[in-house]
């Protein structure tokens, strides 16, 4: 199993070629917002939350992104992104 890890310090921009894991769209008082998670082929695992809809479970995305925070979930790394731009 690949060592999970964080990636890049907060307030870099980076770009992320990473498979969606988990997509979930959450009505709330702002409208709707998108739970993300996306593993990239290191195993690293990245977490967005916001109003840009990345695409669909399953798909492979390559876009930049803003490392927000890092953080850890059932013991898993995972580095908070945010202000993501889909690479055409």
């Amino acid at each position: 199993k690949k060592k999970k890890k964080h990636v890049g310090q907060a307030g870099d921009r980076i770009d992320i070629t990473a498979t969606i894991t988990v997509v979930k769209a959450v009505d709330g008082f702002y409208g709707i917002s998108y739970f993300t998670i996306l593993e990239n082929s290191e195993g690293d695992v990245f977490k967005y939350v916001g109003s840009a809809e990345l695409g669909e479970k399953g798909q492979t995305i390559t876009m930049k992104a803003t490392v927000k925070d890092h953080t850890e979930y059932d013991g898993v790394d995972q580095t908070v992104i945010n202000r993501p731009k889909l690479s055409k």
